[in-house]
C-alpha cells in the first residue's frame, strides 16, 4: 500500500491571553503500589473521566494529558479555580487527593500546542501546592481582586528555571466549605456535598443491581441507574439491564449487545432476545471503544498497554492483546479492515483482522485524530485538536484536505443517510458533512456535552452526557425532533442500534 504522507507547513505561533492550570495526583506511587497494576489502572481511569467531565463543565481545554497529570486553559482565572475546587472535591470522593497551579499570561499557540514561560510557571506553582490545595500566582491574586474569593499569602518563591521571585497565594477553600454546607439554597443541596454524593455513586454502584423500578402515582417506571444499558425510544426508556462498572463503549452484533466497562477492566455480552447479561470478563485494559468485525470483538483503549484486544466470541475468556504501537483513540470496521485512530501519534491504522498486518496513515500534524467512521467508500476522521475532519481513500491512502468545523471540536463520528455526523462536546452541537460537496451543516443546541452518536437512513440518535437524555435527530432536514429523558442521575454515554431498537450506556454523572 502507498502510504500519503502530508507535507508539513510551517506555521507561525498565535499568542494569546490565557488561564493555564496544572494538576496531579499526590502520592500517587503510593497509592499505585497498594492498589497494584489492575486496581491503579481502573482508579485511574475513574480520575481521568471526572476531571474531563469537569473540564467540560466550566469551559476549560484539555490540553495535555500524562499519567496522573493534566495540563488545561480556561479564558478566565476565576473558571479555572471554580473547577479545580470542584475537582478536588469530586476525586476525593473517589479515594484520591489532587494538588493544582494556576496562572495567567500570555501563551503561543500553535495548533494543539500551548508554550511559553506562562506554561512553565503554571507547573511549577502546581509543585508548590500539597495535597487538596490550589496554589495560584499574584497575577491570578491581583485580577481577582474584589471577588469574594479569599487568599492565603504564601510569600515570594523561588520558582525552579524562573529567574524572578513570584508572589504566592493558596486559595482559601474554608470560607466555601463553610458557605456550603451550612448556608444551601433552599431545596438544592450544597455544591461540595453534590460531588461527594456523585463521587460515592462510582464507588456504590459497582455491583449494584438495586434502583430500576420505581413506584409512581400506585404504577411503576423504569428507572435507569449508573452502570446499566437501556432500550430507548421515543416513548423513553423501555427496558433497562445491570453491566458492570462504567459502560462507556458499545457494540452490536445480531441479536448480542456488546459493552466496554472502562472502569473496572471488563467486556461483557448482552443477549438482547432475553435481555441477559452474561458475568464480566476482564481485559488488560480500560475500554474506551469497541467495534465488531472480521469474526472478532475489537476492544481499544488509550490509556497503558495494551491498547488493543481481540475477542474471540465463541470462545470465552479469550482476549488476546494486539500489539499496534500506538495508544487507541477510536475504532470503527468497514471495508474488511479494523481502523483505529491515534491521537497522541497523530495516525489512522488500518488492521488486518485475519493476519493482524498494519498499515499507518499519517495525519495533518498536530490535528489530534479520535473519532472515526467508515462510509461506501472512505474513512472519516474527526481531528479533534485540529477542528476539522478528513477523509480518507482505503485504497490509495491518500488524505483530503481538512474540512473545518467552526463550532468546535468533533469528537465522534457516525456515517447513515448519506452523511458524516460528528459530535461537539464543548459546542453543544452536532454537524453533518455532505460528502459529495464537503459542506457543513450546524445542528445546534443537539444535547448538552453530546457525546456518543449513531445513524442511519431514518434515524440519527446522540448521547447528551451531561443533562441525562438522548437527541434524535431527523436526518434529512437535520432538525433535533425529540429529547428524550432517560434520567438526571446518569451521564449517557455510547448510542448504538439494534434489532429491538437504540441502546444507550449509561454511566454515573
Amino acid at each position: 500500500m502507498t502510504l500519503l504522507r502530508v507535507p508539513r507547513r510551517t506555521e507561525t505561533p498565535e499568542r494569546r491571553l490565557v488561564t493555564v492550570m496544572f494538576t496531579d495526583v499526590v502520592s500517587s506511587t503510593e497509592r499505585a503500589a497498594e492498589l497494584g497494576d489492575r486496581g491503579w489502572k481502573q482508579l485511574l481511569s475513574a480520575h481521568h473521566a471526572a476531571m474531563r467531565r469537569l473540564l467540560k463543565r466550566y469551559g476549560g481545554r484539555e490540553i495535555d494529558t500524562a499519567g496522573d497529570g493534566f495540563f488545561m486553559t480556561f479564558d478566565q482565572p476565576s473558571r479555572a479555580i471554580d473547577c479545580a475546587i470542584d475537582m478536588i472535591g469530586t476525586i476525593a470522593a473517589i479515594g484520591l487527593h489532587i494538588r493544582a497551579g494556576i496562572h495567567m499570561g500570555e501563551v503561543e499557540i500553535m495548533g494543539s500546542k500551548v508554550a511559553g514561560m506562562t506554561v512553565h510557571i503554571g507547573a511549577r506553582l502546581m509543585s508548590l501546592a500539597g495535597a487538596d490545595e490550589i496554589v495560584v500566582s499574584s497575577t491570578v491574586r491581583d485580577l481577582l481582586t474584589g471577588s469574594e474569593m479569599a487568599f492565603i499569602d504564601r510569600g515570594f518563591q523561588q520558582l525552579k528555571g524562573v529567574d524572578s521571585q513570584w508572589h504566592v497565594y493558596a486559595i482559601d477553600r474554608q470560607p466555601i466549605l463553610r458557605e456550603e454546607l451550612l448556608l444551601p439554597e433552599p431545596g438544592a443541596a450544597p455544591r461540595s456535598r453534590r460531588f461527594l454524593i456523585g463521587g460515592a455513586i462510582v464507588l456504590l454502584a459497582i455491583g449494584s443491581l438495586a434502583g430500576f423500578l420505581l413506584s409512581r402515582d400506585g404504577g411503576t417506571e423504569l428507572a435507569p441507574a449508573p452502570n446499566t444499558v437501556a432500550l430507548v425510544g421515543l416513548d423513553g426508556v423501555s427496558d433497562v439491564v445491570p453491566v458492570g462498572t462504567g459502560p462507556q463503549s458499545l457494540a452490536v452484533d445480531g441479536s448480542t449487545l456488546w459493552v466496554g466497562n472502562s472502569l473496572d477492566q471488563t467486556v461483557q455480552r448482552v443477549d438482547l432476545d432475553s435481555l441477559q447479561a452474561e458475568p464480566a470478563g476482564g481485559v488488560p485494559l480500560s475500554p474506551s471503544s469497541v467495534v465488531v468485525g472480521g469474526g472478532f470483538v475489537w476492544v481499544g483503549s488509550d490509556l497503558g498497554e495494551p491498547s488493543l484486544v481481540r475477542i474471540d466470541p465463541t470462545q470465552p475468556n479469550s482476549a488476546e492483546a494486539v500489539d499496534v504501537g500506538v495508544a487507541v483513540s477510536g475504532l470503527a470496521y468497514g471495508q474488511d479492515s479494523l481502523w483505529v485512530t491515534s491521537r497522541n501519534d497523530g495516525l489512522l491504522l488500518r488492521v488486518d483482522p485475519a493476519t493482524g498486518a498494519v498499515d499507518r496513515f499519517e495525519m495533518p500534524p498536530a490535528s489530534g485524530p479520535i473519532g472515526v467512521a467508515v462510509s461506501d467508500d472512505a474513512v472519516w476522521v474527526a481531528l479533534n485538536d485540529a477542528g476539522a475532519m478528513v477523509s480518507v481513500d482505503p485504497d490509495s491512502g491518500s488524505v483530503s484536505d481538512p474540512i473545518p468545523i467552526s463550532v468546535g471540536a468533533p469528537g465522534q463520528v457516525a456515517w447513515g443517510a448519506g452523511y458524516v455526523w460528528a459530535t461537539i462536546g464543548a459546542g453543544d452541537a452536532v454537524v453533518r458533512i455532505d460528502p459529495r460537496t464537503s459542506s457543513v451543516f450546524t445542528i445546534e443546541h443537539a444535547g448538552d456535552g453530546p457525546a456518543g452518536i449513531a445513524a442511519n437512513q431514518d434515524d440519527v440518535w446522540v448521547a447528551s452526557s451531561l443533562d441525562g437524555r438522548v437527541i434524535r435527530i431527523d436526518p434529512a432536514t437535520g432538525d433535533v425532533t425529540d429529547r428524550v429523558e432517560v434520567g438526571r442521575d446518569v451521564s449517557p454515554q455510547a448510542v448504538v442500534f439494534a434489532d429491538d431498537g437504540t441502546w444507550v450506556s449509561l454511566m454515573a454523572p
